[in-house]
């Protein structure tokens, strides 16, 4: 989402779907959306997007159990078009949390899985990953990190 002025002109809208190169957000690929019922998507792989829409509208049966019934997806934004990703939309329903997402616990961690299916808790603003034994190792503590203007570099601005 976007506060403040937006080039309506041009085809941005206030809320959108956007890919980009992290940590950057400068968006690379774009969907316009102009509310927050829906959008957003998740990687499969490297090559492919999943990308939601939820005009038929959102519900959320657990604290953290998303199901999003979906509409036509509306074309990308002409300057940020999807190069190289393949996109898949054709869902009557998509669960982006599912095998991601496990569930928020009652002291407002968030729990759930990375990509090579570990279990990740992010509390009190750290990032931790659970063992089997129900341990867990801090991976990384993002308290100390302060606010700073950051312009993406050229790399990070194309395809």
């Amino acid at each position: 989402m976007k506060h403040g002025r937006v080039d309506t002109d041009n085809g941005y809208e206030q809320t959108f779907t956007a890919v980009s190169r992290p940590p950057y957000l400068t968006a690379l690929a774009m969907w316009p959306q102009g509310d927050t019922w829906g959008g957003g998507g998740r990687f499969i792989d490297d090559h492919t997007l999943h990308l939601a829409y939820a005009a038929h509208g959102t519900s959320h049966p657990g604290v953290a159990d998303t199901q999003i019934y979906m509409a036509p997806v509306p074309e990308a934004h002409p300057q940020h078009q999807p190069r190289g990703l393949r996109i898949e939309t054709e869902f009557d329903h998509y669960a982006p949390d599912a095998g991601f997402l496990d569930h928020v616990a009652s002291d407002g961690a968030w729990i759930g899985a990375d990509h090579r299916g570990r279990r990740i808790i992010v509390r009190d603003g750290r990032i931790l990953v659970g063992d089997p034994t129900g341990g867990e190792t801090l991976l990384k503590d993002l308290n100390a990190d302060t606010k700073r203007r950051v312009i993406s570099p050229q790399w990070a601005r194309n395809w």
